[in-house]
């Protein structure tokens, strides 16, 4: 597989870019946090998506919101591929829940997408099938970066990755032998699976009968309970029975007592009927004698009459003299009410009056209405003024404004210490430079040769002169003895130079970190401000300042329409309170209606106070008029008193009221004339003696026939009881229809009973056959997971020949970067792709754990290159290969032989290195190594 052409339509910093790839090396140099990563991840996201694999849920990777685009709402790109010789260009959409991809056959330009059928997640795979390995998997074996060249972390998420590898790998090998077990594995899964794992597993058959079983165990259990149920209906039933028999017993009875309650109740009807008649005829006959009794006194009333009128004297006076009198006397009384009357209302409307200056709730004077009327409107044209100026959020500003002060200082801060610690580091180095190399001691192998030497020596002279022997003895001891001593100062001596070179490696890897830590956090803070630089970082710290600034004028213009508006509502409101006892909250149409109200009662006022003083001057006048008019009547009663000599107006006063009083007479005797002559009339017409003398043989009839049977007149009336039996009778009725109902419903659940028992039956045997049933897909799962299980210890032995296949392509490449120090590496797939090698000082297997940094990383750069061969072998796949800043850890030997190395590998691989420093290219250009560079600037792609 080898990378044409990346176009990025959106992606992070990248809008519109595209970026070409040759054959070979590419390499693409850029300082920290210009776009290299973003450009890796972008490939990667092309290249297999932004979901992540392995989840049953849709998850998106960590990188998808990270690198959204800047400027853009597109979010995706083209990319440019060859597979096997074909080319192809696949477009993808990255856009989180809108993810969409489009593959393109180049040569024919036709439509492929469909050629890659989406699974049930709706993936088409197409990368991954076209050479045959997931995202995740070419991360771990094409994907190199400084972290993924260090050993596993041993976490949960490793250790699972590191098995995958090895699962991929280990299939590789399977492929093409004759035992391929992953069919075998994928068949035994399946039918487990299809059995159901457990009995909570609902859609699988094994779950489906224990809900089966479950269920049929509850309907067994709730018919058995409709059973006993049944048993005790059955038993109500014949209680029941024996209750309806009583009832209707007890109903007999009642209409028995019934009946003869009636009759007797129709005998008590029919007296009372005579009865009621008797009372009538009474009532007519006090009728007649009271009309009798009527006549009798008109009569002597008319003759009372009579007598007081021949009694009466004849008056001095004439009729119409007595009846001008009677006029302005009673004109004259008249004038004293309605002059007290008038003083009385005169009163009343003076007190009326001062009352409405007492209770006044609201202003006398308009001006005050006028004014806080136009306080209201002023009121809103400063509330206008103020919305245009719109609230201000200088407060909200000024603390982005803080924050991004503080991030400009932590910023600065960052720089100095990264400034710093890149000298410390550099220090560091050039005092690794310095520390001795652990050499051998030329004094110490000539000891030992010789002490070898007059050992030698000793013992072939032993025989031929003991003194000669006793001398090369001492001296093969001496020497032996020395030369243990010179190899222990070596041993110490060594140790501490090895304990330096470890401690200054530590600091080196801990200053690293440091670094690595101080750009996360720069980064972090640029892309916060959404800047990429310091000074761009200044600009907008100088931006927002401005901003600040011109927000805080508007605040303070802001600020004092707020105060106007609050004093406006200040004084309003204490106005209104003086005349209000509940003002209500501030706004200003209520308010205004308020005012309004109380302009309306000043006018209501003005109105009444207006009326009053019209009614106040009406009654004077009236007063004034009713004085004058008194006075006129009172001469002319004076006058009438010297003309006809009474001896004063209360003696004229006397004879007008007998006059009053005689005309009383004349029109009553009038009166009980005509009422006499209608008493005559009706006597003759009506023929009240007749009837009278019929009304009381009638009565006297009557009377005859009540004799024996004058005790009904005593008793009570049997209405009510015979209510209260009617009312047993319905009661007994309803009692047995109930019954009735409640007999029928039984009678219904015994027929049922069978159906039950019948049902039960039925349920019991399918209970039967689901628990065997269950027992056989127990056994058959059983046997499944039995036959894996020999399958996976099969699959495990021949994992552990992976080994053999890597180890040598592994040993070949860490022979030449290490220059045959290390000559062979050792994997072990069953823990991990952990990997170990034979130390050349000790010559015991090691993990490379215990190794320095830098051989750390050449020991996983050589696993990585051996992977990526192994699978390519395998596979028919020359996989791509992308360093991302992974010889951070090499000097500048190691660097200058991996180089070589790689320009070997990128015959048959496309290489993409990417670096922040230019050693890479200059030794490259030393080395006269072909390589294409890519620049990140837009104005060059």
């Amino acid at each position: 597989m080898k990378i044409n052409r990346i176009k990025y339509r959106g992606f992070g910093r990248y809008v519109d870019q595209e970026f070409l790839f040759h054959e070979g090396l590419n390499l693409l140099e850029a300082p920290n946090e210009a776009g290299k990563t973003t450009m890796i991840y972008g490939l990667l996201g092309l290249l297999y998506g932004g979901k992540k694999e392995g989840y049953r849920v849709r998850r998106e990777q960590e990188w998808v919101t990270q690198y959204l685009p800047w400027k853009t709402e597109e979010y995706g790109g083209e990319l440019d591929y060859e597979v096997l010789g074909k080319k192809y260009r696949l477009i993808r959409d990255l856009q989180p829940k809108q993810e969409y991809e489009q593959v393109i056959d180049l040569d024919t330009g036709r439509d492929l997408s469909e050629s890659f059928p989406m699974d049930k997640k709706k993936d088409r795979f197409i990368v991954e099938r076209q050479i045959g390995i997931s995202g995740d998997t070419y991360k771990r074996i094409g994907y190199f970066h400084a972290g993924s060249l260090l050993a596993a972390q041993h976490n949960k998420e490793d250790e699972k990755k590191n098995r995958q590898l090895v699962d991929k790998m280990t299939q590789l090998l399977k492929q093409g032998a004759e035992l391929d077990v992953t069919p075998i594995m994928e068949c035994l899964d399946k039918g487990i699976d299809t059995i159901g794992k457990t009995e909570h597993a609902k859609n699988k058959p094994f779950g489906i009968l224990s809900e089966t079983k479950k269920k049929l165990e509850a309907d067994i259990a709730q018919l058995r309970n409709r059973r006993q149920a049944l048993d005790q209906e059955e038993q109500k039933f014949e209680q029941a029975l024996h209750e309806k028999d009583e009832l209707l017993i007890a109903l007999e009875e009642l209409e028995t007592e019934l009946e003869t309650l009636e009759s007797e109740n129709i005998e008590q009807q029919k007296f009372a009927l005579a009865y009621e008649q008797f009372k009538k005829i009474l009532l007519e006959e006090t009728m007649y004698k009271r009309n009798y009794q009527k006549l009798q006194i008109a009569q002597e009333e008319k003759r009372d009459l009579d007598e007081k009128l021949e009694r009466w004297n004849k008056v001095p006076i004439t009729e119409k003299e007595l009846q001008d009198i009677e006029i302005w006397n009673q004109r004259k009384v008249q004038i004293q009410a309605d002059q007290q009357a008038s003083k009385e209302q005169l009163e009343l409307v003076q007190l009326e009056k001062e009352a409405i200056y007492e209770n006044q709730i609201f202003p006398r004077e308009e001006s005050e209405i006028t004014w806080n009327l136009a306080k209201l409107r002023e009121y809103e044209e400063i509330e206008l003024q103020a919305k245009n100026l719109g609230e201000p959020k200088h407060l909200e500003k000024r603390a982005t404004l803080q924050r991004l002060e503080q991030d400009h200082i932590q910023f600065q801060q960052l720089e100095k210490k990264e400034v710093t610690l890149h000298e410390k580091k550099e220090q560091l180095k050039k005092d690794a430079l310095l520390l001795p190399t652990p050499k051998d001691s030329q004094m110490e192998r000539l000891l030992w040769i010789a002490t070898g030497v007059f050992g030698i020596v000793s013992i072939c002279t032993l025989f031929f002169s003991l003194w000669f022997t006793v001398g090369s003895l001492a001296i093969t001891f001496g020497s032996a003895w020395f030369a243990t001593k010179q190899t222990e100062t070596k041993r110490i001596r060594n140790r501490k130079i090895s304990q330096q070179r470890n401690e200054v490696e530590n600091n080196l890897e801990i200053m690293n970190q440091d670094l690595t830590k101080l750009t996360q956090r720069k980064t972090l803070i640029l892309n916060m401000w959404q800047v990429e630089s310091l000074a761009e970082l200044f600009a907008r710290r100088e931006e927002y300042q401005a901003i600040v600034s011109k927000e805080e004028e508007y605040f303070r213009e802001w600020e004092y329409l707020q105060k106007q508006m609050n004093q406006i509502e200040r004084e309003v409101g204490n106005w209104l309170s003086s005349y209000l006892e509940d003002v209500p909250p501030f706004h200003i149409p209520t308010w205004r209606q308020r005012i309004y109200q109380l302009q309306k009662q000043h006018a209501i006022y003005k109105e009444q106070d207006y009326k009053l003083d019209l009614q106040i001057h009406s009654l004077k006048r009236d007063l004034e008029k009713g004085e004058q008019e008194w006075e006129k009547i009172n001469l002319l009663l004076e006058e009438i008193q010297k003309k006809f000599g009474f001896d004063s107006i209360e003696t004229l006063g006397n004879w007008i009221q007998s006059s009053g009083e005689r005309k009383q007479i004349e029109w009553r005797r009038q009166e009980v004339k005509k009422k006499i002559q209608q008493l005559e009339m009706a006597e003759v017409e009506e023929s009240w003696q007749q009837n009278l003398v019929e009304l009381i043989s009638q009565r006297e009839q009557l009377i005859s026939s009540w004799r024996g049977k004058t005790s009904l007149l005593a008793q009570k009336s049997l209405d009510e009881e015979i209510a209260i039996i009617k009312q047993k009778r319905v009661d007994l009725i309803s009692s047995l229809q109930k019954l009735e109902n409640e007999i029928g419903k039984v009678e219904g659940a015994l027929e049922e009973k069978q159906e039950i028992v019948t049902r039960l039956s039925q349920l019991e045997t399918q209970w039967e056959m689901t628990v065997r049933k269950m027992s056989e897909l127990k056994a058959e799962k059983e046997a499944f997971e039995l036959a894996k299980e020999v399958l996976q210890e099969s699959a495990q032995e021949i994992q552990e020949d992976l080994s053999p296949r890597l180890s040598p392509i592994a040993s070949h490449w860490i022979n030449r970067i290490t220059e045959s120090r290390y000559e062979k590496i050792l994997i072990d797939p069953t823990e991990g792709m952990q990997i170990s090698v034979f130390a050349p000082e000790t010559g015991k297997r090691e993990p490379v754990e215990s190794l320095s940094t830098g051989t750390i990383d050449q020991m996983y750069l050589a696993l990585r290159v051996a992977l990526v061969q192994f699978y390519s072998n395998e596979a028919s796949h020359r996989l791509p290969m992308i360093l991302d800043d992974c010889f951070v850890h090499f000097d500048n030997k190691r660097l200058r032989k991996t180089l070589g190395l790689l320009s070997e590998l990128a015959k048959d691989h496309q290489i993409i290195i990417c670096t922040c420093q230019p050693r890479e290219r200059q030794m490259m250009r030393d080395s006269k190594i072909p390589f294409h560079q890519i620049s990140l600037d837009k104005n060059n792609n």
